[in-house]
């Protein structure tokens, strides 16, 4: 069963969600935060799988932080009618998994929790094409396949195994495309390979195109957020 937690002080929001996790079999509503004051703390107690966040609500990157950092198994996810490009790549930065527009059909809510859940992520195309620079990038034939199995969610032992590797090559592997691509972390690395295409060849080239959801990853093309 995946856990979520609403951070929102609209009682009628938190009503509407609940109602759509109400179709669901696999999804519940845990707990509800109205108040920044001591969310942190609840959402580390709550342990929830996905954190829904009103944009609207006092919401501020510190508060992402303070939540990434006490409760680092929590996928966040920002919800909300209306949130301008800069804070929605600042907010990707600091490491949320979503952002989700409130007037998508209860449906897309719900496949967008299971993707989050599913340790994949939720943006749109537009976010995601600017999100990085747009550069060409010369990647290795395994660099590539790395990152293609990376993009999909596996853990460092699935991707050895899928790729005929020890793990601690892996571990190589991703030190030096952190370095070669300027991402700090195995997440923004795989949101490099969601935004990209990759070609095949020996020496492939980063072409600016964006890569189809794969193995069902959570690149969701939903329209503008606004």
């Amino acid at each position: 069963m995946v856990s979520v937690l609403l951070v929102t002080d609209d009682s009628v929001l938190t009503c509407g969600l609940a109602h759509i996790l109400e179709e669901s079999s696999d999804l519940r509503l845990t707990g509800v935060c109205a108040a920044v004051a001591g969310a942190t703390e609840t959402i580390r107690q709550a342990k929830a799988d996905v954190v829904m966040i009103d944009v609207n609500f006092t919401m501020s990157l510190s508060f992402i932080a303070d939540i990434r950092k006490s409760s680092p198994e929590s996928r966040i996810c920002l919800w909300g009618r209306c949130l301008p490009d800069e804070i929605a790549y600042a907010a990707m930065t600091a490491g949320i998994r979503g952002i989700l527009r409130r007037t998508l059909p209860a449906a897309e809510v719900l496949e967008c929790l299971r993707r989050l859940a599913a340790d994949q992520v939720w943006f749109e195309e537009r976010l995601m094409a600017g999100f990085f620079c747009n550069r060409a990038v010369r990647l290795t034939r395994r660099e590539s396949q790395l990152i293609a199995v990376l993009a999909q969610g596996m853990k460092n032992k699935e991707i050895a195994y899928t790729l005929s590797l020890s793990e601690g090559t892996v571990k190589v592997y991703l030190s030096r495309l952190f370095e070669k691509l300027g991402v700090k972390d195995r997440f923004e690395l795989a949101l490099y390979g969601l935004r990209h295409m990759m070609t095949e060849g020996a020496n492939t080239t980063v072409v600016e195109t964006v890569l189809p959801a794969p193995g069902g990853a959570g690149l969701y093309p939903a329209a503008d957020l606004q």
